[in-house]
């Protein structure tokens, strides 16, 4: 995989600043102006992504592959955090209380009386026949918690060179991490396509709010 396509599509996720700040100024002038506390809580999430994307973007450029990774999941993480308020009838209390700091999105049911737990909204999200277009994002979920939580992508990250007759190995202990530019482009259209994702959902509480 080329460096240019890499570069390509990397420029395509900065450049989704631009979509993310239209789609807010049309949040906030629709229903004439009036600010609801959905909108404060989906500010909040568009904020934190904002700031992920670009972490995540310049972590890549310095070659830091290990703490890019994690930033998919959180990015995810707003994502569900975004669809969940779809899940429920009373989104603005639930909005209120979460930035009261009195409870968090898991502590709350959906109307089909589940659980909001990380799990269960994933697995929700791609159940949804409204979301068949996101079902290559499935596995993020699992594969990114890995960099998110100590596991073996750590341990073998340090392996640089193992040769498995003589049993000798080469460890490389460093901030950056050299991988494939297949595996560099897999991680960039992940965060593209939860960026879609979360364009679609935030378009979508923008035209609720237009017919109030």
């Amino acid at each position: 995989m080329s460096a240019i396509e890499n570069d390509k599509e990397l420029l395509i996720l900065k450049n989704s600043k631009e979509v993310y700040h239209k789609i807010i100024l049309d949040m906030l002038k629709a229903d004439n102006g009036n600010l609801y506390p959905l909108d404060l809580f989906l500010l909040g999430i568009t904020k934190r992504s904002l700031s992920l994307i670009s972490g995540f973007s310049s972590l890549l450029e310095q070659s830091n592959f290990l703490a890019a990774t994690p930033l998919v999941r959180l990015h995810l993480d707003d994502l569900l955090h975004i669809y969940s308020m779809f899940l429920v009838d009373k989104s603005h209390d639930i909005a209120t209380n979460f930035m009261n700091g009195k409870k968090r999105i898991k502590d709350y049911k959906d109307k089909e009386g589940n659980q909001m737990t990380d799990g269960y909204l994933c697995k929700k999200f791609f159940s949804d026949p409204n979301n068949k277009e996101f079902l290559g994002l499935e596995g993020a979920y699992k594969q990114t918690s890995k960099f998110i939580h100590f596991s073996e992508k750590h341990i073998f990250s340090a392996i640089s060179k193992m040769e498995d007759e003589t049993r000798m190995m080469e460890f490389i202990v460093s901030d950056t991490l050299n991988i494939s530019g297949k595996d560099e482009l897999e991680a960039i259209k992940c965060m593209i396509e939860i960026t879609k994702a979360q364009f679609k959902y935030l378009i979508g509480w923008v035209e609720t709010k237009k017919r109030k």
